[in-house]
């Protein structure tokens, strides 16, 4: 039984974590195009960084920025599967203002180009 109680307690504290990072991951979705500035994300939880980034990695297994460009590929490749959707719109879309910067972006996070992917979806 004790172990039973044990399980609810770290399940508890988990989700309450994870409830006290939602500010941030929202504010994340909202504004996944810029830079990251961790130190806002943190106080939007009513954290120090120092903090906010070891609950952040805890629970999500990331550091914010990776989370953000995370959230940033998906966006892409929802954008890319689109018809008739060039790789620049799709690249000012998500934030970039260079469509060879991001195409170099995706490729780094996904291992294909951008016309590569959506070649390979078809």
């Amino acid at each position: 039984k004790l172990c039973t109680i044990f399980s609810c307690l770290q399940t508890s504290s988990v989700s309450a974590n994870r409830k006290r990072l939602m500010p941030a991951v929202r504010y994340l979705q909202e504004h996944a195009v810029g830079n990251v500035n961790c130190g806002k994300l943190a106080e939007l939880c009513f954290l120090g960084t120092s903090r906010f980034y070891d609950l952040f990695g805890s629970e999500f297994g990331m550091t914010p920025l990776e989370y953000r460009n995370r959230l940033v590929i998906r966006r892409a490749k929802a954008l890319l599967s689109a018809v008739d959707v060039s790789v620049s719109e799709v690249a000012f879309a998500v934030g970039f203002e260079n469509a060879a910067y991001f195409s170099r972006f995706f490729k780094k996070h996904t291992g294909l180009s951008p016309s590569e992917y959506v070649s390979n979806r078809t």
